[in-house]
């Protein structure tokens, strides 16, 4: 005799439906928030200035010069200092020469941590620009 084959193990010729509604939503739902958000962004940015090569006497026309050596010291107008007298002595600088803007010297081995550092104690102390000299 014959046995019949249960029904479960018919085949179906109808494919299973995904339904994609909730991922549409969700990926729209993501796309508004970063358009609404992106424009209150404040990213901090650096203007580069145009390619050129400085002399001497470009980089000498400001008395606010500081110079970061490779050993992560920090010089100021010839003299070896902390981030404590650096701060004390750019405040008095700022209060001599209100419209100058610091020139910073950096060895290129020096760690950008300490440039972090000395942008922000320039903010700090009321200056509105700096001059980052690359050579």
């Amino acid at each position: 005799m014959r046995r019949k084959q249960p029904l479960f193990f018919e085949e179906s010729l109808e494919e299973p439906v995904l339904n994609l509604t909730p991922l549409i939503d969700v990926v729209f739902v993501l796309l508004i928030t970063f358009l609404l958000i992106s424009p209150m962004l404040n990213v901090d940015h650096v203007e580069l200035a145009t390619a050129g090569v400085l002399s001497k006497t470009d980089t000498a026309q400001t008395p606010l010069a500081i110079s970061l050596h490779s050993d992560d010291s920090i010089w100021f107008q010839g003299r070896k200092m902390t981030l404590a007298e650096l701060s004390t002595s750019l405040k008095i600088e700022k209060n001599r020469f209100p419209q100058s803007a610091p020139q910073l010297v950096a060895d290129k081995n020096c760690h950008f941590g300490l440039y972090q550092e000395i942008k922000n104690l320039l903010e700090e102390c009321g200056f509105q620009q700096m001059d980052v000299i690359l050579q």
